[in-house]
């Protein structure tokens, strides 16, 4: 948490407490930018253009983004959702050991989403937000993308990478299924996995964090 400029319980208009806490992740990531997708939900409401709710609530969402950034940058890049370096490093060794175990133990394996940006891309909310929030596993492995492929898993139009997250067919298909239920299971039960050919696709796609 960012001492001093925190948004929870600060009394400050959404503006006010706002405008430090971008400027503070800003200075540790400078291309770092504001999501500020809307996605409505019933008990939300229609807001009309320049509605002073909506106003607020833009604010809002930008002090929540920035703080949730600004704190993975602050303790050392352990992404939200973990207490410790420590913490991270014990479920980076498991993670592997579990890849290992499913025979890919080649696979290099990063972090990605709202863990490491502070948002969602979909929604733009701040992670843990008002739901529990998931873990975007980046799996990178040449060898994983090319059986992916011949299993006839959608790819991206470079081909370097899976369309969207592995099913639980396409788990089953890669032989998957069993370090992803123990991944899961350390973890969060909503967390999904691509498959990248190599770190540089991975890059290509926004921030990330890889597993120690």
């Amino acid at each position: 948490m960012l001492s001093g400029a925190g948004w929870g319980g600060n009394r400050e208009t959404p503006r006010a407490c706002a405008r430090p806490l971008r400027a503070c992740a800003r200075s540790r990531d400078a291309p770092w930018f504001i999501q500020l997708k809307w996605h409505r939900p019933a008990s939300a409401g229609c807001f009309r253009f320049g509605d002073a709710r909506r106003r607020g609530l833009r604010q809002e969402r930008i002090a929540r983004q920035a703080e949730a950034r600004a704190t993975v940058l602050e303790r050392g890049g352990v992404p939200l959702g973990f207490n410790s370096m420590e913490q991270f490093r014990g479920f980076g060794w498991e993670t592997r050991s579990a890849l290992a175990r499913s025979g890919n133990a080649d696979a290099d394996v990063y972090l990605r989403g709202s863990a490491v940006t502070g948002y969602s891309y979909r929604t733009g909310e701040a992670f843990d937000v008002g739901r529990r929030s998931d873990y975007d596993f980046a799996i990178v492995s040449s060898r994983l993308l090319n059986k992916a492929r011949e299993f006839g898993v959608r790819l991206s139009r470079k081909g370097d990478r899976t369309f969207r997250a592995l099913s639980d067919k396409d788990l089953m298909a890669l032989e998957l299924s069993g370090a992803m239920a123990e991944i899961r299971a350390r973890s969060r039960q909503e967390s999904s996995i691509m498959i990248y050919r190599d770190s540089a696709a991975v890059e290509h796609r926004g921030p990330n964090i890889r597993l120690p």
